[in-house]
């Protein structure tokens, strides 16, 4: 598939900052995409599983990335000062946050599916190790 290289770096932002590769973002959205029901069609449950996903997979921003790689390599360093040290703990609240929040949606969408989340994870190309 050709795209322009415009749609293509988003793309890559976007997989980056769900922690997922750019062909599992691609697959996922393809996946929501046909899912989504057809003007005059309506299918309640596939309408949710495809908001799930949506959900799902919104992350942050490849800038906030790229600072929270920056504070955590100066905190390994012990190069840290006391502003730097309270943005880190900030940044790291909301990705707990968020993770938590992707955990129930993740939660939902294994239920409506009725499967075991870690099955669902593996399905949507999810580690328990990636951040939100």
């Amino acid at each position: 598939i050709q795209i322009k290289p415009s749609l293509e770096k988003r793309l890559r932002e976007k997989a980056s900052s769900a922690g997922v590769g750019l062909d599992n973002l691609i697959e996922q959205v393809l996946e929501t995409w046909s899912e989504v029901p057809l003007p005059g069609s309506s299918n309640p449950e596939k309408s949710r599983e495809a908001a799930l996903l949506q959900k799902i997979n919104t992350g942050f921003s490849a800038d906030f990335w790229t600072e929270y790689k920056m504070l955590i390599q100066k905190r390994q360093e012990e190069i840290l000062v006391k502003e730097e040290l309270a943005r880190l703990i900030k940044m790291s609240d909301r990705l707990e946050k968020a993770n938590v929040q992707r955990m129930k949606y993740l939660i939902e969408l294994a239920h409506l599916r009725k499967i075991p989340v870690r099955d669902l994870m593996l399905q949507l190309g999810i580690s328990s190790e990636n951040n939100a």
